[in-house]
């Protein structure tokens, strides 16, 4: 339902203006309502939380970073039984804002000067890894640029010029290098990790001609100056060494502030909260000693804020019920079973606060419908149990807790219709109402009778909501006529509905009503549609001003017809899912029966059941995907667009939008 809210104005001295807001933020009830001539916030005061927040992430970050590389490490120490040592044990993330009491805040924020203290700590820490990291990186590329002249007897600066002659080295990877030097140059071959190291020397005058030479027999010269390979190498790997200690005594300095990390992310949306207080305070009515907040509550609720407001403070309260034409926001509750499904209407619109809340009814088709695109009792059971065991074993915020309690519900509905199929994994058991691979086209007009039961009860509900709202033509003429059509459609379509469930064929030139009662349907079915058509032309154009808007109008609303059968075809979904993911299970036990189960071998047995599990998991992945995107379509465009009309506004209480941590 959707809860009746009251406006909640509060007046009291400035001085009691943090105690009272505090009050109202721990209570979660309240949302602040801005005042029409308010100032917002300035952008320095903006600005400089937005700076001190970014500051506070990096450090948690950091923190959550350094864990991680913890993580590794000691699975390398154990693993390599090294001498390293690291007494730490790391923290599991669990993916989930931490739930805290409200009177942490005041805690932590007594202690902002050395949570900040620690942020500059780790601003340092990770500074210093930047520089060690990029030095590694530097030298790991000088070392991986010498590795092929590894084994090099000499050092580089050895190879000198004299006042006639000039050297070089060249390298090259061929295996039997040959070069064509002149015959005044001198050419000897060292072996290398990577080929081998040719030094030349020869007349300066003739350097060119060498040079030429040598690159025409694959050489290249190499540019190093100094030092022996070797003994480079090794102190690189010395450099190297003494950098990965340093890294680890960053590692272990930075690990010893995670007991910081729970107060760094409260104080993170602490941050937060304030600003937002801050923003009502600047959006009311003050003067220089008073202030007077302006807010939605819910009715339930109201009275007990301000008894608790007012034991603390002198504070002047009025609360009355919320009127329409105030646009007050949305709260709506439900039960434990309606209250997940609420996503889905959530993805489409916020319900305008005058409506009823229609999760329920939503909910309630919202289920049926899984089952008949989804129907096995044993992919319903693994659904159920799967996603009951996944909100044990883990914790979820919300909203992703609220889709899985979705799922575990709907898996009662495969199962049920699972039951009607005779469906068990793809097998059957010889018992149930029918099975879809065998009537393919019961399971289409099932799709479409519940296409046209849900669609005619979206009008219902549309005449209820004009009725409620007092707009008496709209619930004649707009819904009225629409549920005539269906209801002429129903009795033009009876006799080929009848041959589809009597004998599971579709057959529109078939008898399968009496003579005599399937030409009284027809009749009725086709004068019900001449009246729907009649009234809806001349009424579709009510509103228009001038003959040619009301005609035109009134056409368009005939066209509209097109739309409704439209909807009503768009149930065919049902089946195409319903039998697609049938015909995928019945092709994987016939894969498997023929490969593996044939045989009779125990092993191949093994093999075959756990390869037709795997097979099996992915195609109740599929079907799950392809039965919550086409469900919830259906559910948005073809049934809400008959009744809601949305465009609400959610319920939004101040220190809501957190981060890290769920006060309570």
């Amino acid at each position: 339902m959707i809860a009746k809210m009251s406006r909640l104005r509060l007046v009291g001295l400035r001085s009691d203006y943090d105690g009272v807001i505090n009050i109202l933020t721990e209570s979660k009830q309240f949302e602040f309502k801005s005042a029409p001539s308010a100032a917002p916030l300035s952008e320095s005061e903006t600005e400089t939380v937005k700076i001190e927040q970014s500051q506070l992430a990096f450090a948690i970050d950091l923190l959550n970073k350094l864990n991680d590389e913890a993580v590794v490490l000691l699975k390398k120490i154990k693993k390599e039984k090294s001498k390293l040592n690291l007494n730490y044990a790391p923290f599991k993330k669990e993916g989930v804002r931490k739930i805290i009491n409200f009177e942490l805040f005041d805690t932590v924020e007594n202690r902002r000067d050395e949570l900040f203290v620690v942020v500059e700590e780790l601003k340092k820490i990770s500074f210093k890894q930047v520089d060690i990291k990029t030095e590694m990186a530097e030298i790991k590329d000088k070392r991986k640029e010498l590795l092929p002249y590894v084994g090099l007897p000499f050092a580089f600066e050895s190879v000198r010029n004299t006042k006639e002659t000039a050297s070089a080295l060249y390298f090259t990877n061929k295996k039997k290098p040959q070069t064509e030097l002149g015959e005044t140059d001198c050419y000897k071959l060292f072996p290398v990790a990577g080929g081998f190291v040719a030094g030349v020397t020869c007349l300066k005058c003739n350097v060119g001609n060498a040079e030429v030479a040598m690159q025409k027999s694959g050489f290249t010269r190499l540019g190093f100056t100094h030092g022996k390979v070797d003994e480079l190498i090794r102190e690189y790997d010395e450099r190297l060494s003494a950098l990965n200690d340093e890294l680890f005594d960053l590692l272990k300095q930075g690990l010893g502030y995670e007991k910081y990390l729970a107060d760094l992310m409260v104080y993170y949306d602490l941050l937060g909260i304030r600003l937002q207080q801050k923003s009502a305070l600047c959006g009311s009515v003050t003067t220089t000693y008073t202030f007077m907040l302006d807010g939605w509550v819910p009715q339930e609720t109201g009275e007990r804020i301000v008894k608790q407001i007012s034991d603390k403070y002198e504070v002047c309260s009025s609360l009355t019920p919320a009127k329409a034409e105030d646009e007050p926001p949305t709260l709506v509750l439900n039960n434990k079973i309606v209250q997940p499904f609420e996503n889905i209407t959530n993805m489409y619109t916020v319900p305008a606060y005058k409506e009823k809340d229609p999760n329920p009814h939503m909910a309630f088709w919202y289920f049926v419908l899984f089952g008949v695109m989804c129907g096995d009792v044993v992919y319903g059971l693994m659904l159920t149990i799967g996603c009951l065991v996944l909100l044990k074993i883990k914790k979820f915020e919300k909203s992703t807790a609220s889709m899985i309690k979705m799922f575990a519900i709907c898996g009662i509905s495969s199962m049920l219709w699972g039951i009607a199929f005779d469906s068990y994994l793809g097998y059957g058991i010889g018992f149930g109402w029918f099975v879809p691979m065998d009537k393919p086209m019961l399971l289409l007009g099932l799709s479409l009778v519940l296409g046209i039961l849900q669609i005619a009860y979206g009008y219902i509900l549309g005449m209820i909501r004009c009725c409620r709202e007092k707009d008496f033509a709209g619930m004649f003429f707009d819904m009225g006529f629409m549920l005539l059509v269906i209801v002429a459609i129903v009795c033009l379509t009876a006799n080929i509905f009848v041959g589809i469930f009597k004998e599971g064929v579709f057959d529109m030139g078939g008898q399968f009503l009496p003579q005599n009662i399937s030409s009284a349907l027809s009749s009725a079915g086709m004068i019900i549609l001449l009246v729907a058509v009649l009234g809806i032309f001349l009424t579709a154009g009510r509103a228009s001003k001038g003959i040619m808007g009301k005609i035109g109008n009134g056409l368009y609303g005939v066209y509209g017809l097109v739309n409704l059968v439209s909807d009503i075809l768009s149930y065919c979904r049902l089946f195409g899912l319903g039998l697609a993911g049938g015909a995928i299970a019945y092709a994987f036990n016939t894969l498997m029966d023929t490969i593996f189960f044939s045989g009779g071998a125990i092993a191949g047995f093994i093999i075959g059941a756990i390869l037709s599990l795997i097979l099996h998991i992915f195609n109740l992945a599929i079907s799950l995907l392809g039965a919550y995107v086409h469900n919830a379509r259906l559910q948005m465009l073809e049934f809400y667009g008959k009744f809601l009309i949305g465009d609400g506004r959610e319920f939004s209480y101040i220190g809501q939008n957190t981060r890290y941590v769920i006060y309570q």
